[in-house]
């Protein structure tokens, strides 16, 4: 059964001035560790990764319906990439007692699903929220 889907387009240089003009500030709030190491190692331009990332996570706060307000920390959602170059959510602290709280379970499973697209100019993600009952 799916729970929700969102879906968010951003435009890379907001995103690029922001990363590029608060220091870390801005990067620690939105960004894991893990996700600024890969954005900042990634080939190509590191801005358009940060975008697509948080464009996903955007689209995460619409699919569970709350929207981004405060309950949840951004850190809490982390993007990072499979071996393959997947995206993958993964969920930390507020954000993962929500997920199971919606399972409310053990018969019951969740899972996202989230695609990221990115170009010079636009960074977009769609996220879908399964919620899968026995």
């Amino acid at each position: 059964m799916i729970k929700g889907v969102g879906i968010d387009i951003i435009e890379v240089e907001r995103v690029a001035q922001k990363v590029e003009q608060e220091d870390q500030h801005f990067k620690n709030m939105i960004f894991t560790k893990n996700e600024q190491s890969y954005c900042d190692r990634s080939e190509g331009v590191p801005a358009e990764h940060y975008a697509g990332k948080y464009a996903a996570k955007e689209a995460f706060f619409k699919a569970i319906g709350t929207g981004w307000r405060g309950k949840i920390k951004w850190t809490d959602v982390e993007i990072l990439n499979d071996q393959l170059g997947k995206p993958e959510i993964t969920l930390h602290n507020v954000a993962k007692e929500w997920m199971e709280g919606q399972c409310q379970s053990n018969s019951n499973q969740g899972n996202i699903i989230v695609s990221i697209s990115h170009l010079k100019s636009m960074a977009t993600a769609v996220v879908i929220i399964e919620i899968e009952t026995s």
